[in-house]
């Protein structure tokens, strides 16, 4: 496959997939709220997450191949050029920035205590002290 097609393909998916994170999430948050005991399918609010989680799954990798497809549009943006023809600096400076920002938003919920819930949130506290 020619990587524009492959590319089509790889787009096409991400946002499909992208739909249905959507979908899910909505489901999830306005339909079924925590403890209300409630199911779409035969799949309670837990079920509905654990799909929800998968296709985030697979739509970070899809989002990894488009990156990497991408790459040389990428490092030519970053890099750009000034009217004389010289690289920006400000321009790798600032894309460095925001790489090591996003690192740590993804990175922070992982160093964060894990506590338990407080009372009338479900059990989800409870999960996790029973995960360990």
């Amino acid at each position: 496959m020619k990587k524009p097609e492959l590319n089509f393909v790889v787009d096409t998916v991400a946002f499909f997939l992208f739909l249905c994170l959507i979908s899910t999430g909505f489901l999830i948050y306005l339909i079924m709220p925590p403890a209300s005991g409630l199911a779409v399918w035969g799949m309670d609010r837990h079920g509905w997450g654990e799909i929800h989680f998968w296709i985030a799954l697979t739509f970070l990798v899809l989002m990894a191949i488009h990156f990497i497809l991408h790459w040389t549009w990428i490092t030519t943006k970053v890099k750009g050029r000034s009217r004389s023809g010289h690289i920006s600096k400000t321009r790798s400076i600032i894309a460095v920035l925001v790489i090591l920002f996003v690192l740590f938003l993804l990175l922070t919920p992982f160093f964060s205590p894990i506590e338990k819930s407080s009372e009338g949130h479900g059990h989800h506290g409870e999960h996790v002290e029973a995960m360990r």
